[in-house]
């Protein structure tokens, strides 16, 4: 929301108008998109997260936090996602506003670097949070015991000679 009102201002103020520029258009409608959506976040979120659970066994509650936990972190990353959009083309519409006095003073190139070496930090920050275990999280949270003991959910065999042990425990 700063970068782009700082852009509307500084459109106001310039040469070019605001609605020509499509960084601008782009930016607001972006801008806009990710407010709108952090709203339904918000709302959403918390009937998510305030949702009766059944009453079942120990593990039933650990699966069914998971899944909660899973379901909030996918919504988030919308509003993010969008809002980061926004920021995108909300600093290309600021850089193309000041393009004259920045290429006058001789800021042009700073600019352009940290530019990308931000956009950079972004996408790396991205793919770190892309690749993170959000369960861990959420069990060192709500559910301590399980964080050293491997989580096996029933019916699933996770390992070959777990098919042995069973038939060895019938007989």
């Amino acid at each position: 929301m700063i970068i782009y009102v700082a852009s509307l201002l500084v459109a106001a103020w310039g040469s070019r108008p605001v609605h020509v520029l499509l960084p601008a258009t782009s930016g607001g409608l972006f801008t806009g998109l990710a407010v709108l959506f952090l709203a339904v976040f918000e709302v959403v979120g918390r009937r998510i997260v305030g949702r009766a659970q059944v009453s079942g066994s120990e593990s039933e509650l650990v699966w069914d936090d998971a899944l909660r936990a899973i379901d909030v972190r996918s919504l988030a990353s919308t509003p993010a996602t969008i809002g980061l959009l926004g920021v995108l083309f909300g600093a290309s519409n600021l850089t193309l506003q000041l393009h004259d006095f920045l290429a006058a003073s001789g800021l042009l190139l700073p600019v352009t670097i940290a530019g990308w070496i931000g956009f950079a930090g972004v996408l790396v920050l991205t793919i770190a949070w892309a690749g993170s275990s959000p369960e861990r999280h959420f069990l060192r949270r709500l559910w301590p015991a399980y964080v050293l003991r491997p989580f096996i959910e029933p019916g699933v065999v996770t390992s070959r000679s777990l098919p042995a042990e069973r038939r060895e425990s019938e007989s």
